[in-house]
């Protein structure tokens, strides 16, 4: 199954769906359901997707006037939804952020107004801060 279009809207998506099988081609949609639970969640999977068989893309394309893509390969870095997601971008920030939020439950077994828990709450802060530049920074480089 090969992917020809998605949509952030159900109706569109059966819209083409529509017009593919009326030229013969067989075609699914996928991720209507989920989309219709929380039409939120269009944007974060990749929108509603109608997709047809790998013999019939071509032919699909020629009906919607795409030119055909080639399959991507798959590269060492995890292919090609590897930098869709920033955790699989960064993952450090992922440990990062594990380590801060951490740090803030064992500020609890620290007695409230000892140097030792304000230096620790500026440590954290710090931290955060430091990870919030470097995530902005990875992000505005397309590290």
């Amino acid at each position: 199954m090969r992917t020809i279009a998605a949509f952030t809207t159900i109706e569109s998506a059966y819209l083409l769906r529509s017009r593919l099988e009326g030229s013969g081609v067989t075609a699914f949609v996928r991720d209507e359901f989920t989309v219709a639970a929380n039409p939120l969640y269009a944007n974060a999977i990749g929108g509603v997707k109608v997709e047809v068989a790998d013999e019939d893309y071509a032919r699909a394309c020629e009906i919607l006037d795409f030119r055909p893509e080639p399959h991507p390969a798959p590269s060492a870095g995890g292919g090609v939804n590897a930098r869709r997601h920033p955790w699989t971008r960064y993952p450090f920030l992922g440990v990062v952020l594990f380590l801060i939020l951490s740090g803030y439950f064992i500020l609890d077994l620290l007695p409230h107004g000892s140097a030792s828990r304000e230096r620790a709450e500026i440590l954290i802060l710090v931290a955060f801060f430091v990870a919030a530049l470097v995530a902005a920074l990875a992000a505005t480089l397309d590290l």
